[in-house]
């Protein structure tokens, strides 16, 4: 389940390039599916002829999205500008 979370944490993907890929790291095709199924991975096909593609659900891809601050800096938006010593720094 792991492996499979975060070869879908980039985005959809043909499901037979996550096959070919779980092959290529020894994962059989049924333990795969197993993992994608407890994962709840969202299945779709693009297009009438199109392939199928393999998602994670939003509340994955909103964890993934969501998992680090963004513009976190011990001096602010300053930081580039800071010329003092570390004991100067208050916690």
């Amino acid at each position: 389940m792991d492996w499979l979370r975060d070869l879908l944490k980039g985005g959809p993907l043909p499901a037979k390039d996550a096959e070919t890929q779980a092959k290529g790291v020894g994962i059989a095709k049924s333990t795969l599916r197993r993992a994608a199924d407890k994962l709840e991975i969202e299945r779709a096909k693009v297009g009438y002829q199109g392939a199928w593609t393999w998602a994670l659900p939003p509340k994955v891809r909103k964890m993934f999205k969501d998992a680090q601050e963004k513009n976190v800096s011990a001096f602010g938006q300053d930081e580039h500008l800071w010329t003092g010593t570390e004991a100067e720094i208050e916690l």
